[in-house]
């Protein structure tokens, strides 16, 4: 049978078998310091290879005032793993936003109407134009892991690479030991699972980008 590692206490079974320690709860290593190194293996883990998305939605109304055409991005999206933003109007229709680069123009978001552009400064989005109706803004992007906190919270990442972030820990373990041998044998191992992930999550977004259909002349 497949053991899958789904929750911090399966976690902390699979860093005891790692290190050694068949007993979890019988362990020479503080259980704060062994969740806080699984959890920094898992934001580690996203950071690097970015296997987990999600959307956002955020209710917008009519501008009338400053700040109206305003959106902060999610705290638990990476600020640069913006992947698409739309605007959802009334009807339901989504509309995709590009991004104007301010750098480069005079801002200029005086006029109001359908956003069809949005500009960032700092961790905030400003629709452009400035909507003239009720609408949604929707963020699709990277996210971040949700922390681990109770012995029966499961981790986001996918079944397949949950030993990431045990490993990531393994390896803070024999580093704090002196244990380097063990240290780079397991980040060998931890480098090659995050090779992995990468190259799947690359694929998946590479399915989803949209067929440039040739004219028929390059066709021919």
């Amino acid at each position: 049978m497949t053991v899958e590692l789904l929750t911090l206490g399966d976690m902390r079974a699979g860093f005891g078998r790692e290190v050694g320690e068949k007993d979890p709860s019988n362990s020479r290593w503080d259980n704060d310091d062994r969740d806080a190194w699984i959890n920094e293996g898992q934001l580690d883990f996203v950071r690097r290879t970015r296997i987990l998305e999600a959307k956002w939605t955020s209710a917008v109304t009519a501008y009338s005032s400053d700040g109206d055409e305003v959106i902060s991005i999610p705290s638990n999206c990476f600020s640069d793993g913006i992947i698409t933003i739309y605007w959802l109007d009334s009807d339901d229709v989504y509309h995709p936003l590009s991004e104007y680069h301010p750098f480069e123009r005079t801002i200029d978001n005086s006029e109001t109407g359908t956003p069809s552009e949005f500009f960032r400064i700092g961790d905030r989005l400003h629709l452009k134009p400035k909507p003239d109706a009720d609408g949604t803004v929707v963020i699709v992007g990277h996210r971040k892991p949700d922390e681990l906190v109770a012995f029966t919270d499961q981790s986001l990442i996918p079944a397949n690479y949950r030993h990431g972030p045990v490993l990531y820990a393994v390896r803070k373990a024999h580093r704090e030991d002196d244990e380097y041998t063990k240290y780079a044998l397991v980040d060998a191992e931890y480098r090659e699972l995050v090779a992995e992930a990468k190259r799947v999550a690359s694929r998946r977004r590479s399915i989803r980008q949209p067929k440039m259909k040739l004219p028929r002349i390059l066709r021919a």
